[in-house]
């Protein structure tokens, strides 16, 4: 197809002429692209156009978040179908009626992946918005050593500019690294779930062996083994579980079948039958294979050195900013002086202010709700009211700073 054939192709053109069938006025002027070039929809002066519409669109996002006092910063990294590295920067913010909004402001092709090329991108980014890093509050990025590196990361270096800009990592994300650690951590338990995964393989792998294990009786077909995910790891487990009579029975036939033996899996089919014996044997000593299990895993200190890991990998891993931001909403929930002193010094506030207008805050909240805050979504409802706001200014940015980051700890 010639270029005039592919323009005529095009979305845009196409769109364009089936409005003119109702559009008289659009009808005649598409007319004249066949006797004027000057009918501004090339390709080139439709790609101007869009640049223009994407401009004005980040221009009215960039006023809302420019009029909001503070704003925080979720990045994420991903590759196009070439393979080129791309960052996706979004917005989030609050309203002055503490209304939470978020925004995508675009995607940003990454020459290099190393920290200070990122914080490079980011930081190029808010200038050309016109948006200061001096107000961001809140940080969301992944737990890769080059976004959240205590020291070098683009937290770090974006801390170094705005110390007030708390960093998060996606709670339910870091939820999912600690269990995938602990597993792996102890070496029983890690063995198990690994052949429970080549188990799974050694099904999925072939349609064949799908077809035997269904003619076996299986109701629901076996999920493959993620090994970032554990709530994917949790689906592959029970999967096997449910299906413990139809894989029995589909290892036996697998195992001797002659055909299949003759194959080039054979290896496989060896695993298969040394499972079949595993599994067999199990079957009718579950009482005694629990007393013993029960009885290694305290001999062996299995349980103990798995709560370990755990411990540890919870420690390290929720190890960042939201022990200032439980702070900042408890000196908003009580007034209490020490999450008061901390919240002040963290976000640069005055602290005579503070304690009175969070010391006020909860004396409404007692007289108007009969009930004492107990969440930040109670102090937002409270803070609903104009007028409360404009008495309880402090009150009310620092409830903005939370509302920012908090939004930011929800992110997934």
């Amino acid at each position: 197809m010639d270029s005039e054939g592919d323009e005529e192709a095009g979305n845009v053109i196409r769109f364009l002429t089936t409005v003119a069938q109702h559009d008289p006025v659009l009808k005649r002027w598409l007319a004249r692209r066949k006797e004027s070039r000057m009918h501004f929809t090339s390709p080139e002066a439709l790609a101007e156009v869009q640049r223009q519409l994407a401009h004005a669109v980040i221009r009215r996002v960039v006023d809302e978040v420019g009029a909001a006092e503070s704003f925080a910063v979720v990045v994420d990294e991903t590759a196009d179908v070439a393979g080129r590295e791309h960052m996706a920067i979004c917005l989030r913010f609050v309203t002055e009626a503490l209304t939470v909004r978020e925004t995508f402001i675009g995607l940003y092709q990454a020459d290099s992946t190393t920290a200070a090329a990122l914080f490079g991108l980011i930081q190029d980014a808010l200038t050309r918005l016109q948006l200061p890093m001096d107000r961001i509050r809140g940080q969301c990025y992944d737990g890769a050593a080059n976004m959240a590196g205590a020291f070098r990361g683009v937290q770090a270096r974006v801390k170094a500019v705005e110390p007030r800009a708390a960093f998060v990592h996606c709670t339910a994300h870091r939820l999912n690294l600690v269990c995938q650690e602990a597993l792996n951590g102890v070496r029983e338990v890690r063995d198990a779930i690994q052949e429970v995964g080549r188990l799974v393989s050694f099904y999925r792998d072939s349609p064949k062996r799908m077809v035997a294990l269904e003619h076996a009786g299986a109701q629901m077909s076996l999920r493959p083994l993620c090994p970032t995910r554990w709530t994917c790891s949790e689906a592959c487990l029970t999967s096997v579980v449910k299906q413990y009579g139809p894989l029995v029975t589909s290892l036996d036939e697998l195992a001797d079948d002659a055909k299949g033996q003759s194959q080039p899996v054979s290896a496989n089919l060896g695993v298969a039958r040394a499972a079949r014996d595993v599994v067999l044997s199990q079957r009718d000593r579950f009482e005694r294979l629990w007393a013993e299990l029960t009885s290694d895993a305290e001999r062996l200190g299995v349980y103990c050195e798995a709560v370990d890991w755990l411990a540890g990998s919870i420690s390290g891993r929720f190890d960042s900013d939201e022990p200032t931001l439980a702070m900042a909403e408890k000196a908003l929930l009580t007034a209490e002086e020490d999450a008061l002193v901390a919240t002040a010094t963290f976000y640069n506030l005055d602290l005579e202010r503070l304690r009175l207008h969070c010391q006020m805050l909860v004396d409404v909240a007692s007289s108007q709700r009969k009930a004492p805050l107990t969440s930040l979504d109670d102090v937002v409802a409270l803070l609903s009211d104009e007028g409360l706001r404009q008495w309880y200014v402090v009150a009310a940015t620092t409830a903005q700073c939370c509302a920012v980051t908090f939004v930011a700890i929800c992110h997934c």
